[in-house]
């Protein structure tokens, strides 16, 4: 599993690095769909896009960050592991109830 993980991480870290949202936003859709994938993978992605959304509000602006929290919420939706995840989006003001 660790190595799920990082290289998901990687994957999302590069394009976040890069400022490439649609790479990043498509990145977490694409990986968080695949049948085979960890839940635990998915979650570490998640967790990790999370701590990105102030920065990106910031400093790319309010559309970029309605992109990567409505890719968030697509795929957190309906996911039990992933429920608290949301739920601490739901309450930062990110996504409405």
């Amino acid at each position: 599993m660790s190595s799920t993980t990082r290289l998901v991480k990687a994957v999302c870290q590069l394009a976040y690095d890069a400022r490439d949202y649609v790479l990043l936003n498509s990145g977490i859709n694409t990986l968080s769909k695949k049948h085979g994938q960890l839940k635990g993978a998915v979650q570490a992605m998640v967790e990790l896009s999370i701590g990105w959304l102030d920065e990106i509000k910031q400093q790319d602006g309010t559309e970029k960050w309605l992109e990567l929290v409505e890719t968030l919420r697509a795929v957190t939706e309906g996911k039990v592991c992933l429920s608290a995840l949301l739920s601490c989006l739901k309450e930062s003001g990110c996504l409405r109830a």
